[in-house]
Order: structure tokens, then sequence, then C-alpha cells
């Protein structure tokens, strides 16, 4: 298989850098300027690969999901037919979030 494109990589690099600053400063501070300083890239880069605002976050978004749904399916394939519901319920709604619901009920 040969090798990523530049434009994967870098599509790669600022959708990283955007969840590093997600998790340092917040959702509402990770500004455009700041993702790209993060990224080690100018601010122009993430406009010519992904778009304005907008784009980037349905952009982290879909590949959140698309992470989860590979994640979920690898967990399902491992397990037997017997186990497949019960286990599956506890993905969609983990124990926790049940108690809380719950409790809040």
């Amino acid at each position: 298989m040969g090798r990523k494109s530049l434009a994967e990589e870098r599509i790669e690099q600022i959708l990283d850098a955007f969840e590093v600053t997600i998790i340092e400063y917040g959702l509402e501070n990770s500004s455009l300027e700041r993702i790209a300083q993060v990224a080690q890239v100018k601010r122009p880069i993430i406009h010519h690969y992904i778009g304005n605002w907008d784009d980037l976050l349905k952009a982290l978004v879909k590949r959140t999901m698309i992470r989860e749904e590979l994640a979920m399916r690898e967990r399902l394939s491992e397990l037997s037919e017997n186990s497949m519901l019960p286990e599956l319920l506890d993905l969609l709604f983990p124990p926790k979030i049940a108690e809380d619901e719950a409790q809040t009920s």
C-alpha cells in the first residue's frame, strides 16, 4: 500500500491539533489561530485542506464517529452471539448513565 497523500496527512495533523486545543482550552477557546499554532501550520493551510470553522468541526465529529463505530464493531466481533446483546446494551447505555438517570427520575 502506498504512502498517505499530503492532503490526508495534513488533515489528520489539523484534526489532531483541534482535539488537543479542545482538551486544553475548550471548544469556545479553540480558535483557528490556536489550532494552526498547535498543528504547526499557517492558518490558510486549515482553510485549504478543511475549510472554515464549521467545516473543521464537522470533520472532527465525522472522524470521531468513524473511530467509535470501528471500535464498537471490533469489540462486538469478539463476542459470542449469546453475549452480544447485553454487551451492545452496555455500550449504548453504560451502567453509570443508567444509574444517574434513575437517580434524577
